[in-house]
């Protein structure tokens, strides 16, 4: 079992997600990932503008795994900023969304 405390005490990140994606059984899901560059407000990458993804059976973690590549322009920036959209669902209720930015 998965405690804050192992997970306070990690020095590195994990190489495997720490619980199955079956452990999900509040209805947690998260909607959309952005990355934007802070300078120009111009958005560097954004979930909602990528492909389905096809998702092989055998490996679920793909639902919850985000690719991408960048160039080395991105290196260059000065300040990026992340947003992303979580919601709660109960029986596909929306019970609460939350934007982190």
């Amino acid at each position: 079992m998965v405690t804050p405390e192992y997970c306070l005490g990690m020095t590195k990140p994990a190489d495997t997600f720490l619980c199955a994606i079956d452990a999900n059984t509040v209805g947690i899901r998260f909607l959309n990932f952005k990355i934007r560059d802070i300078e120009t407000g111009s958005i560097i990458f954004d979930t909602d503008d990528q492909p389905p993804v096809e998702v092989d059976p055998n490996n679920l973690d793909a639902l919850r795994t985000i690719r991408y590549e960048f160039d080395e322009s991105m290196l260059k920036k000065k300040q990026i900023g992340t947003s992303f959209v979580q919601v709660f669902l109960y029986e596909s209720i929306l019970l609460l969304p939350f934007t982190y930015n």
